[in-house]
């Protein structure tokens, strides 16, 4: 299924926006995860579990990932493998070269999407690009023309798989899918979420994730 098709049936099912970051700490976990000898596969599980319902998307950012070396990067391989479909995942790198696609996706972590450094470098994000059910997200904060031009570009040769994102404030960020017209996705970390820490951690998350869903303007071609 193409990369924005995907994206769509995922924000019309949930009737949602939101998209929900991961970037895990122990000191910011739930206190009874931290008990955990390797946390990080509990932790992603339980926000899952508690925001399936709510998001369309998950944002998974790499570095906090690989800071635990070996294990983080399992740990991350099994959360994406455990999030439902629809729900789409993103990889956040930010990359900055091509060398990077087998392991995003069907090879090894099997995301959906990636993030990418501001670039204007049109064979990068080809790269990520390749398959229609992929798609890669530039940074473009305060973008230049020449790169709108050049994401313009490549619209038009990979329809429904270039994107930009955003950062809105610390935890928070917007990702744009550039199809006509542009789909949005809401980004807050778990913690910009919610920073309840005990028992009530998941029941604390589902309202929060709940508050802020927001239903998709009309598929494309509906009434």
């Amino acid at each position: 299924m193409m990369f924005c098709d995907r994206l769509f049936e995922a924000q019309h099912r949930n009737q949602s926006t939101l998209a929900v970051g991961f970037a895990p700490a122990l000191k910011k976990m739930p206190y009874s995860l931290q008990r955990y000898d390797d946390p990080l596969l509990p932790y992603g599980k339980a926000v899952i579990d508690a925001t399936a319902d709510t998001a369309c998307a998950y944002v998974f950012h790499l570095s906090a990932y690989l800071a635990y070396g070996a294990s983080g990067a399992i740990a991350l391989e099994r959360t994406l493998a455990y999030v439902p479909p629809p729900i789409i995942k993103i990889l956040h790198g930010p990359f900055a070269s091509g060398e990077y696609a087998r392991a995003a996706f069907e090879d090894a972590f099997a995301a959906d999407a990636v993030t990418l450094i501001p670039t204007t470098e049109t064979d990068l994000i080809a790269a990520y690009t390749q398959q229609p059910n992929h798609a890669a997200f530039v940074r473009a904060d305060n973008a230049p023309d020449d790169l709108v031009a050049a994401l313009q570009a490549l619209t038009a040769r990979c329809p429904g798989q270039v994107g930009t994102y955003r950062q809105l404030a610390p935890g928070q960020a917007v990702l744009n899918l550039l199809v006509e017209p542009v789909v949005e996705m809401r980004w807050y970390s778990v913690e910009a979420l919610c920073t309840a820490q005990g028992d009530d951690f998941r029941e604390a998350l589902h309202q929060a994730a709940a508050r802020l869903r927001q239903g998709p303007p009309p598929r494309r071609g509906s009434a």
